[in-house]
């Protein structure tokens, strides 16, 4: 996009967080391209900060019709707007065009892009839900999947974010059934300790945001919805139990805490219960298609975990913004989670 071209855009609206350093953003990406090809068995995913859209500028003169979005382009990166990728000093990264409405409805964007930015604009329109989240998803070309999965996801957060959540009973019957399981099954520290298991491939799914601007991204919860808590039996050893990665909270890079200036969100307990869901799960003597059914039963209570802690770390109407970011953050974790899940051997 030319200077020219870009001055026209700016006639209707164009959204920069202010908050956000593009050179700083463009870095903390750019980390994690550069992790793309550090090991075939582990894709990575990454995903920029949200910019936020709460509602239509006023008219002045004429109809606003359009609405741009900008994201800066990492260093060794240069954009092929018809392939929708980067081409990094690395190989190929292919990315997302994701624009969602507050319904979780995905808005049409055109993407183009000039030597230091990406830009998205999508059409104004009377049936648009405000506010629009404007993000872009970031994967290697060798899992497309990765993508679809975290705009989904992100898709289906916003869209669902109201109501109470789930209830402390649910949560309490949730975390009854895993222990009732780890018990029948035996499932003991000493047990798992026994030796190495046979390793699983791993996902890596980083998103790295910093804060955006405090506009509404998101409804405000009518109320603060209860905390997905650490189960009581679940044993954080990843220096000592096998596999290392079913017992430590969200396994490394991934964070266990999604913090901002403005608020915290804390992912131990839908990690922990996500970890006791597949060692349960390995442990019956099932086929493999009804391991992996089940397994993907529990990898949907997790995004519902993860949605509810974004949501109760981030409830008060001037923490939207934030929460909007967590959602983006958790559209990967699920993506990376799902992934997994597709190509398990069940152990």
């Amino acid at each position: 996009m030319s200077e020219e071209s870009r001055a026209e855009t700016t006639e209707g609206i164009f959204l920069e967080n202010d908050s956000v350093e593009a050179e700083i953003e463009a870095a903390e990406v750019g980390e994690v391209i550069e992790e793309l090809d550090a090991d075939p068995e582990q894709p990575m995913l990454a995903v920029y900060e949200p910019r936020i859209l709460e509602e239509p500028l006023p008219e002045v003169n004429d109809r606003v019709d359009e609405v741009t979005a900008a994201f800066p382009i990492p260093n060794s990166c240069s954009p092929s707007i018809e392939e929708a990728s980067l081409t990094c000093s690395n190989g190929t990264v292919n990315l997302s065009s994701t624009v969602i409405d507050s319904n979780g409805e995905f808005v049409p964007a055109e993407i183009s892009a000039d030597p230091e930015e990406i830009f998205l604009t999508s059409p104004i329109t009377e049936d648009l839900a405000f506010p629009l989240v404007f993000t872009i998803y970031l994967a290697e070309s060798e899992s497309p999947e990765l993508l679809d999965t975290a705009e989904e996801t992100l898709a289906w957060m916003i869209s669902e974010d109201q109501g109470p959540g789930l209830s402390q009973e649910e949560l309490d019957a949730e975390e009854d059934e895993l222990t009732e399981e780890a018990e029948a099954m035996g499932y003991t520290e000493n047990k798992d300790a026994i030796g190495p298991t046979e390793a699983q491939p791993a996902v890596r799914a980083v998103a790295y945001l910093t804060e955006g601007t405090p506009t509404t991204a998101v409804p405000a919860s009518t109320g603060r919805p209860r905390k997905v808590t650490i189960p009581s039996n679940y044993r954080y050893c990843p220096n000592t139990c096998k596999p290392k990665a079913r017992h430590d909270y969200c396994t490394s890079p991934a964070l266990n805490f999604w913090s901002t200036t403005r608020g915290i969100a804390d992912f131990r307990g839908p990690c922990a219960r996500h970890d006791m869901m597949i060692a349960n799960t390995a442990k019956k003597k099932i086929s493999l298609s009804t391991k992996k059914t089940q397994r993907r039963q529990g990898d949907l209570q997790f995004r519902a975990n993860l949605q509810q802690n974004c949501r109760n770390g981030f409830y008060k109407l001037d923490q939207a913004g934030s929460k909007a970011s967590c959602f983006a953050a958790s559209g990967g974790y699920y993506a990376a989670v799902a992934y997994t899940t597709s190509r398990w051997n069940g152990k």
